[in-house]
Order: C-alpha cells, then structure tokens, then sequence
C-alpha cells in the first residue's frame, strides 16, 4: 500500500505555504541556528507543487488552480473547489514518531465553513497519521481525528489570509494563529505520526 500525503482536500480553501514556513516544515523544538535545519518539506507554490527542501518530496496537483498567495503575487497559492487535492507520495522523512517534535506551518484564505482538510498524512480514507482539518471555519490539529487533538478557540476568517502553525514537541500540541499562541493541550495527539 502507497501511503501519502495529502494536501487539501477542501470545499473552497486558498492554501499557500510560505516562502520561509511550511505545512510540514519539521524543526526541532530547540532553537535553531538556520530554518532549514531539519526542514523535511517547504512549497512555496511558485508555480507547482514542488518542495523546495531539497528532499524531493514533490506534490502532484489534482484539480487546484494556481493563484494569488498571500502578498498578491500570481501563482503562488491554489485554490481548491470541491474534490481538488495535491498528493505527495509517501516517504520517510514524513513520518514521525509520537515524541518527535514537529511543526506544521501553512497560511489559509477560507472562503467557506463547510468542511475542510488543510493538510495531513494518511495510508486510507478512515487511517489518519496526522491532519489538520476545519468544521465550520474552526480547526483541528491531530494525530488521530478519533482519539482528539486540539482545536482553534474561534473560527479563522473569510477571505483573509491567516497564518497557522501547529507545533507537537512529544507532549504537547499548540496552535499559533499569526504568530500568537491560540490553543495548548497536553497528550492531544494520542497515537504515532508515523
């Protein structure tokens, strides 16, 4: 079986990953002297799909639109209608053991509060690795969406771009929202990354 990583799989959501962060961008809890440092994936959406890591764990993009990212520019966010997704097969360097401290960065533009799936890691349809995903505009960072995770305090906004990192250091899961610490829960991801 070919596990892999999915990239939204959204009801209208932009998505953009930031130049410098990544929606699966991997660093250590500890300060880093550079931020590619353990960087494992970074798409900047510079017209594909591509990581620009160096690792090679590229998207292929299923259905999503290229357009305008977060400062205007062509090109540089898809924006996902329905069915649309990005797929990176799987590969090592995207699994995680449950005390390995990763960080999830990515910037989203909802343009609806249907449900939505930002980003994760399955191997089907029911198994989940990792996800982050959204019910009405409010979302969830978990390892496994039937053992918890944790949940954005507030619905992010309509049309406008928000930036979200979700950090898990073995122990406890937080969720920044640009740049401000939103959510803290200890033990929220209950099963392996893997």
């Amino acid at each position: 079986m070919t596990m892999k990583i999915r990239l939204p799989l959204c009801q209208w959501l932009r998505l953009h990953l930031a130049a410098v962060l990544w929606a699966a961008l991997l660093l250590p809890a500890q300060a880093q002297t550079s931020l590619t440092n353990g960087l494992v994936a970074h798409y900047p959406f510079n017209g594909n799909a591509n990581d620009a890591s160096g690792n090679g764990n590229h998207g292929q993009v299923n259905g999503a639109n290229l357009t305008s990212g977060v400062l205007g520019q062509p090109n540089t966010a898809y924006d996902f209608t329905g069915a649309d997704d990005i797929l990176v097969p799987h590969a090592a360097s995207l699994s995680f053991a449950q005390n390995q401290a990763v960080t999830f960065s990515i910037w989203l533009q909802p343009s609806t509060t249907g449900i939505t799936h930002a980003f994760g890691k399955r191997s089907s349809l029911a198994l989940c690795n990792y996800q982050m995903r959204g019910v009405s505009g409010v979302y969830t960072f978990e390892g496994d969406p039937y053992l918890g995770g944790i949940t954005e305090p507030t619905a992010l906004p309509n049309g406008t771009w928000t930036h979200v990192a979700c950090t898990w250091d073995g122990t406890m899961a937080r969720i920044y929202r640009n740049g401000t610490l939103t959510a803290t829960q200890i033990g929220a991801l209950a099963t392996p990354l893997g």
